[in-house]
């Protein structure tokens, strides 16, 4: 046999037996899964199946209901199209929602409410007052004949200002029969509110105590209660998105206060990110007697 001869055998061994090679590697692969082998210490051979996903996309499908929609709007009679947009609202919202309805760290009237239960005398004439804890009287009622089924006090003294912070009142109903006998209810545990709301003229009031907002010690940290109660006042500023907002601080020293407006301004106008002209800060050096050391927030709408 010549070289040509034997070079040619070879190759033709060579190409069969990698044919053969192939042949096992598509049976293999033609399997329902793969076999993946883990060496180690300890060998598993773990079985997987390969899912079968076959997603097709019908592009004219998609465009075909398209323009079908576009054709059928463009067939429509212009008495129809007006008719379309007659139903449409004139606004999609009427108001904006309410972030914190309740405001749970901001009271509301009223502080007092007494309901008696029916009286079977005839009154002459009955006093309620309300009074704070140096025992001054803040509020007055009076009238005559029967009693109304029910006192409430809504936080205003006699003469229009809203009750202190942090302090303590009480109420005294009296009165007096036809028969010259008297009578009275007193609330003897002193009702103390450390934050309110309030409206006058359209805009929201809330006032909290400074103890309630920022810590004893350190009169320029908000304490747990004062950062809950600022989210309430950051979601109700996103709500009625009027400026500007108006937030006062009374205090004794004027360097407190100003430390206080410091730590309000990175709480609620850093945090909703808002520009600084939306905003009005105000210190006051608290004059009253006893102190009433307060946040007093503004905001319209």
């Amino acid at each position: 046999m010549n070289k040509s001869a034997v070079l040619t055998a070879c190759f033709c061994a060579v190409m069969l037996c990698t044919t053969a090679v192939f042949a096992q590697d598509e049976a293999q692969s033609a399997d329902s899964g793969q076999e993946v082998v883990v060496k180690g210490q300890l060998k598993i051979k773990i079985q997987t199946d390969k899912p079968d996903m076959d997603i097709k996309t019908d592009i004219n499908e998609t465009a075909g209901k398209v323009i079908k929609t576009e054709e059928t709007f463009l067939a429509m009679a212009p008495e129809d199209i007006k008719n379309v947009k007659m139903s449409l609202p004139d606004s999609v919202y009427e108001e904006r929602a309410d972030y914190h309805p309740n405001f749970d760290f901001f009271e509301e009237a009223p502080i007092f409410n007494l309901a008696l239960k029916k009286q079977n005398i005839e009154i002459e004439k009955w006093t309620f007052k309300v009074t704070d804890l140096a025992g001054k009287t803040v509020k007055t009622l009076k009238g005559s004949g029967n009693l109304p089924e029910q006192f409430s006090w809504d936080g205003f003294d006699d003469e229009g200002y809203i009750l202190r912070m942090n302090s303590g009142y009480t109420y005294r109903l009296y009165w007096m029969d036809k028969a010259g006998n008297p009578g009275a209810v007193n609330r003897k545990e002193p009702r103390v509110v450390n934050a309110i709301k309030y409206k006058i003229e359209g805009t929201l009031i809330l006032e909290a105590a400074e103890a309630m907002m920022f810590q004893e010690k350190r009169r320029e940290k908000l304490t747990e209660d004062g950062k809950n109660a600022i989210e309430e006042v950051k979601d109700y500023i996103k709500m009625s998105n009027v400026y500007p907002v108006t937030i006062r601080v009374y205090s004794d020293d004027e360097a407190v206060a100003n430390e206080q407006i410091r730590t309000l301004q990175k709480a609620v106008v850093e945090a909703l990110k808002l520009p600084k002209s939306n905003f009005k800060f105000e210190a006051y050096k608290d004059i009253n007697v006893p102190k009433n050391r307060r946040v007093v927030f503004r905001i319209k709408g």
